[in-house]
């Protein structure tokens, strides 16, 4: 079963004088992935590397990582491998690294990019991936108001994206209570209280 960070992490190592920051990003999917990466390579100049690793999918399907620079799979490969050996998904892992004037040779910095990967999701919270499914509706305020009551008893997590003459409202639902939401949300439709979008 994969699992998910809870809350993201940065941990500093130094390895022969290197120094090496990993940051650990819960992140919902790839596009986000990029954009978080795009804004630490601007928030950090000054570092030689932002070697870095994504994992996205209930089966870990989606993958990719980046040596940015140092020898061909010496720090990409080594953080995806952490990555997938803890069984994590919707993560982003970025190590920046700032160079000591120590070469560690292609072994060496194999060794410290995933050791420092693996550092960091040990400090990390991590919980049990649920696959989830996602709907869009636009209902009565009512109908809101019924839905956080259900919050709990369905492990629904609500976003409400406009309030207007109605709610319109993200659901996303684990996919086993899927179903059975479903069923009360369209008896609420045939009652014209809620639109499916």
């Amino acid at each position: 079963m994969s699992k998910v960070l809870i809350s993201e992490v940065v941990t500093k190592t130094k390895i022969k004088r290197s120094v090496f920051e990993t940051y650990l990003y819960p992140v919902p999917d790839v596009e986000q992935a990029k954009l978080l990466l795009s804004e630490h390579q601007k928030k950090y100049p000054g570092a030689d590397h932002h070697c870095y690793a994504w994992v996205f999918g209930a089966e870990q399907e989606t993958r990719h990582s980046s040596d940015a620079g140092e020898p061909a799979g010496s720090a990409g490969k080594p953080m995806l491998n952490a990555l997938l050996s803890n069984d994590l998904t919707k993560v982003l892992a970025i190590v920046s690294r700032y160079f000591g004037g120590i070469k560690l040779g292609v072994k060496g910095l194999i060794e410290a990019y995933n050791s420092v990967v693996l550092e960091a999701i040990k400090q990390a919270g991590t919980e049990q991936f649920t696959a989830r499914d996602c709907l869009q509706i636009r209902c009565d305020y009512n109908i809101y108001e019924l839905l956080k009551g259900l919050q709990t008893q369905y492990d629904l997590c609500l976003n409400a994206l406009a309030f207007e003459s109605r709610v319109l409202l993200q659901i996303e639902c684990p996919q086993e209570h899927c179903q059975e939401l479903k069923k009360i949300l369209a008896g609420f439709e045939a009652q014209k209280k809620l639109d499916f979008i």
